[in-house]
C-alpha cells in the first residue's frame, strides 16, 4: 500500500530490488487522507509506503522520538511487536550522558536494521532559508508552522531573538 504523494519511482526501485531476490511486491496506491487512515488504523499486514517522503514507515522524527514508533504502543504504525525493540525506548529516557544515549540508538538502529522491520531509503534535501538576524533557529523542523501540528510551537519561538544590530547593518 502507498500514499499516492509518494515517490512511486522510488519505490519501483524497491520492488525491483525485491524481485531480484525473488518476493513479489505488488504497489497499491491511495490518497493522502485514505493512506493516512489506513495506516493509523493499522490495517496494514506488511510493508506500507507513507507520505511524500522518501522512506518506507517512518517519519523523520528525532531518534528518541522515534523510538516510541517503533515500540509497542499508541504510536507504532508499523505494527510492530518486539520485546525487544520494546526495551530501547524506557532506557532513552534514563541514560544521563551523550554517549550512553549515542550507543543506546547505535545498538536499537543496528537492531532494526538486522531484523529488517522497515526500509529506510533516502532522504530528500531541504533547504531552510532565513536572515543571519534571525538566531536560535537553525532549521528545526516546523518549529515556526507548526506543519505537523502545533507540538513544537510552544518550545521554539521563546528560543528566537531579533539581533537588532546585525539587522541594521
Amino acid at each position: 500500500m502507498a500514499d499516492a504523494t509518494g515517490d512511486m519511482d522510488l519505490l519501483s526501485i524497491v520492488k525491483n530490488y525485491f524481485a531480484e531476490v525473488g518476493i513479489e511486491m505488488e504497489i497499491r496506491t491511495m490518497d493522502h487522507a485514505a493512506s493516512a487512515a489506513f495506516i493509523y488504523g493499522r490495517k496494514h499486514d506488511a510493508l506500507a509506503q507513507r507520505g511524500k517522503i522518501g522512506k518506507l514507515g517512518a517519519l523523520g522524527l528525532n531518534p528518541v522520538n522515534f523510538l516510541s514508533r517503533i515500540a509497542s504502543g499508541p504510536s507504532n504504525y508499523m505494527v510492530i511487536n518486539d520485546p525487544i525493540l520494546d526495551a530501547f525506548h524506557p532506557k532513552a529516557w534514563q541514560v544521563s550522558s551523550f554517549d550512553e544515549i549515542k550507543k543506546l540508538l547505535r545498538d536499537c538502529n543496528e537492531y532494526v536494521a538486522r531484523q529488517h522491520f522497515l526500509i529506510s531509503l533516502l532522504q530528500p534535501m531541504e533547504c531552510v532559508l532565513y536572515q543571519p538576524w534571525f538566531k536560535g533557529y537553525d532549521g528545526q523542523r516546523d518549529a515556526l508552522t507548526g506543519a505537523d501540528g502545533p507540538h513544537l510551537l510552544f518550545y521554539y519561538p521563546a528560543r528566537f531573538w531579533i539581533d537588532q544590530n546585525r539587522k541594521k547593518s
